[in-house]
């Protein structure tokens, strides 16, 4: 009997669900309040958009801790969610950078 039940549950199959976080930064330039730098993609190819302020008010020596900070804040809440990193990618384009994040979660 306790095969039976071992067996049956390890034929049971888990869904893996997929997020890509894409975010833009713009060198030197203000886009407005208005146009969201962050684009959430799920597995069912819903998107969601959000505005990130990379405005950091910050000493130059201190700028680049600073904007890691900004990032890791921004993916905390997909991390607390139960979201694992599986890879990283960074696009440098002319006047701007791009950062996306591709996450999964297991249901």
């Amino acid at each position: 009997m306790l095969l039976c039940g071992f067996y049956a549950q390890a034929q049971q199959k888990t869904k893996t669900n997929y997020m890509l976080i894409t975010i833009s930064e713009f060198d030197g330039l203000t886009i407005g309040k208005s146009l969201p730098n962050m684009i959430i993609t799920r597995t069912d190819s819903a998107q969601d958009q959000k505005l990130i302020n990379f405005n950091l008010h910050v000493k130059l020596k201190d700028q680049l801790a600073a904007h890691e900070n900004q990032i890791l804040q921004t993916l905390q809440p997909y991390f607390g969610a139960g979201w694992k990193l599986v890879s990283t990618t960074l696009i440098p384009q002319s006047g701007f950078t791009v950062y996306r994040y591709f996450l999964s979660r297991e249901q």
